[in-house]
């Protein structure tokens, strides 16, 4: 049977198991896959179901998984589409991926004022370049998009197609090694998780929120 991994949004331990059963995706957020959460595990449930989506925040299994995806060093201060990325990786390199039955750990998202500063805090709060992040992400977005199948993203090697984004050298370094896994394809990862990136659309995903796939 293939490997497997058990993941979930760090939400509250007095919560049943929560699924990342959802996906949106918008043009303020350059069209990446926004994964969240739908679909809570009952508490008579005897296994934990499958999801298309990891959760970056939250995720446990073997170390053999690190052989198989390791962790992209050309992604740097990434934040949206760090999750679609994990997730596509792992199933192409043969990881099904598990809902836990129950939350286990909590995570604090509280304001910065409390002391507990997000991502987008950073670059104004701590570096004072809060632009910093305009400039870096147009890359970091064009590899993840590079890694899906983007159609708008074409690689430099081909020479591009007029009227399209074509994807910098920086996005493709290294892909053959912090890319896609040979064990399943893309198309059939994008089936998976009811992506539609012509349409730019994500499905219902009713199978994965009932928790009926194990």
């Amino acid at each position: 049977s293939p490997p497997g991994l058990v993941t979930s949004p760090p939400a509250p331990p007095y919560l049943p198991g929560t699924r990342l059963c959802r996906c949106q995706i918008r043009v303020d957020e350059d069209y990446l896959p926004r994964v969240e959460m739908r679909g809570r595990s009952s508490v008579n449930e005897t296994s934990p179901s499958q999801t298309p989506f990891m959760g970056a925040g939250l995720f446990f299994t073997t170390a053999e998984f690190l052989v198989d995806v390791p962790f992209d060093p050309y992604l740097p201060w990434l934040f949206m589409g760090e999750e679609a990325a994990l997730s596509v990786r792992a199933w192409t390199a043969g990881w099904d991926m598990y809902a836990p039955r129950r939350s286990l750990v909590g995570h604090q998202y509280r304001p910065v004022r409390y002391g507990n500063p997000h991502y987008w805090d950073i670059w104004g709060k701590f570096y004072r370049r809060p632009q910093m992040e305009d400039r870096l992400s147009p890359t970091t977005h064009d590899r993840i998009k590079v890694m899906l199948g983007y159609p708008e993203v074409t690689s430099v090697a081909s020479g591009g197609v007029a009227g399209r984004r074509v994807a910098s050298n920086y996005s493709l370094v290294e892909l053959d090694k912090y890319g896609l896994g040979s064990r399943r394809s893309r198309q059939e990862y994008l089936q998976f998780a009811e992506i539609d990136l012509d349409k730019r659309t994500c499905g219902g995903l009713e199978w994965c929120a009932e928790g009926t796939l194990q």
